[in-house]
């Protein structure tokens, strides 16, 4: 056996080691969290926004406004923009590695699991709703001057 490899010290090194680690994907998961969060913020000021901007374009048809009407096809294309923006977001949420389950407990794993699954599913159910809510009020043909 060699005098100058201590077993004690090299487990204390694996353990502490492996809380580092440990810490770091929780850390990184509840960072991922508030970006989530943040961009379903943003989300639903857009989506809000539209749904007023939507409106705005029904009286300016009725009222054959083309500058309004215009200024809405331009708001609709900004806001296209932003959520191009938005997904591309939610899409880096999740992309890290799990620590395998020697690591960390397997129920930390199946929260880890669970967490990025709901925003997935949360964003897109949202995302679904608005390209619904546009196809229904898309389906007019702006007036020709």
């Amino acid at each position: 056996m060699n005098p100058s490899v201590n077993p004690v010290e090299n487990l204390q090194s694996s353990v502490n080691r492996v809380k580092r680690d440990l810490l770091e994907w929780v850390e990184t998961l509840l960072e991922d969290f508030l970006r989530f969060v943040d961009i379903f913020g943003i989300f639903q000021t857009s989506v809000m926004t539209l749904k007023e901007e939507q409106f705005a374009a029904k009286v300016a048809i009725r009222k054959k406004d083309d500058v309004k009407i215009a200024s809405y096809l331009k708001s609709r294309k900004r806001l296209a923009k932003e959520m191009l923006k938005l997904v591309s977001e939610i899409r880096c949420i999740g992309q890290y590695q799990v620590p395998p389950p020697m690591l960390a407990s397997v129920i930390d794993s199946e929260l880890a699991g669970v967490v990025t699954d709901a925003v997935r599913v949360k964003f897109l159910h949202h995302h679904l709703i608005l390209v619904r809510d546009q196809v229904a009020v898309f389906s007019f043909s702006t007036p020709k001057a």
